[in-house]
């Protein structure tokens, strides 16, 4: 999440094309991280009788956001400069929440 974050205030930052390749590269290997590490963290986080909800309310958001990307995309913008910014500014949102509020990993807490 940090390094995801890092990268996409670089890419809204930079005027180098070289740059903007490179950390757009780095923005891509992070999607796989956020899905499988994010998904099977929130899992462990919540009560067992809430993990079937909260594996599918995570997909039906990431969904929901692909579709509404779309529809942005396609009818109302071309500009990818303000999906980027509040994709940033909700990174920063996550992560400030994220280190506030939860543990480091539930199985480190459950094998004290």
């Amino acid at each position: 999440m940090i390094l995801s974050t890092i990268a996409q205030g670089v890419v809204l930052q930079t005027s180098s094309i070289h740059k903007l390749f490179l950390f757009m590269i780095i923005l891509g290997t992070t999607f796989s991280g956020k899905n499988i590490v994010a998904l099977n963290f929130a899992i462990e986080s919540v009560p067992i009788e809430f993990q079937k909800l909260v594996v599918s309310v995570y997909w039906a958001v990431e969904l929901m956001s692909i579709i509404l990307w779309s529809f942005y995309y396609q009818k109302l913008d071309k500009n990818w400069f303000p999906l980027q910014a509040s994709y940033f500014v909700a990174g920063i949102f996550t992560l400030i929440i994220g280190i506030i509020f939860f543990p480091e990993s539930p199985k480190f807490l459950y094998s004290k």
